[in-house]
């Protein structure tokens, strides 16, 4: 998506960033996640797996738009500039999709966290509303699918992977390339291992 197609959309979407909203975001977000894994644990609906795949990739899809979409909207609500949505390889061969938002390192560590931490949180959205049309239309299949698609929003925030996570703890150290210091500091350790 081209900078100017997401210009258009995120400034519809910069409610979701005041506090009070956020916050009853999370707290409706806990309370109705929590009611769904309750009530769907011994629920065992049978998944064709000729229409569950197909409708987990292209929830999964969306929700990858969404998910980068909430990176270029939080840039946009901290009057960053942001660029578009593309994909590409990382490291070669792993499919990924990113926002441009370098725009932010001229923010504050704390908005800058925000921003990294966007993406979950939009996803944490399309889950929820994907729960509860679910709900109401009594899919569980939809539950399960929503359930599953913030598993992987949450996966994201493993600081070991040049994700999401990995962001927000380069923010939080001040460590600009967070990636750099860990494989000089594991020399340095081993090193010193190896001389005694």
């Amino acid at each position: 998506l081209k900078p100017e197609v997401i210009s258009t959309i995120v400034p519809f979407l910069k409610l979701l960033f005041v506090r009070k909203v956020f916050y009853s975001v999370i707290f409706f977000s806990i309370i109705i996640f929590g009611y769904s894994i309750y009530t769907n644990y011994n629920n065992n609906p049978t998944l064709n797996s000729n229409t569950f795949v197909p409708y987990f990739i292209l929830l999964l899809f969306i929700s990858t738009i969404f998910h980068e979409l909430g990176h270029a909207s939080a840039s946009h609500f901290f009057k960053a500039r942001h660029g578009g949505i593309g994909f590409g390889f990382y490291l070669y061969f792993i499919p990924a999709f990113f926002a441009d938002v370098t725009d932010i390192w001229r923010l504050s560590k704390w908005k800058r966290i925000i921003v990294n931490s966007a993406g979950i949180y939009f996803e944490i959205i399309f889950c929820l509303l994907l729960l509860i049309i679910g709900f109401f239309i009594k899919y569980h299949i939809l539950e399960i699918l929503a359930l599953a698609i913030s598993v992987k929003a949450l996966y994201n925030l493993i600081p070991f992977l040049r994700a999401d996570g990995y962001w927000i703890l380069s923010d939080l150290l001040n460590k600009p390339n967070l990636n750099f210091h860990a494989m000089n500091n594991l020399k340095l350790i081993l090193l010193s291992t190896f001389k005694n």
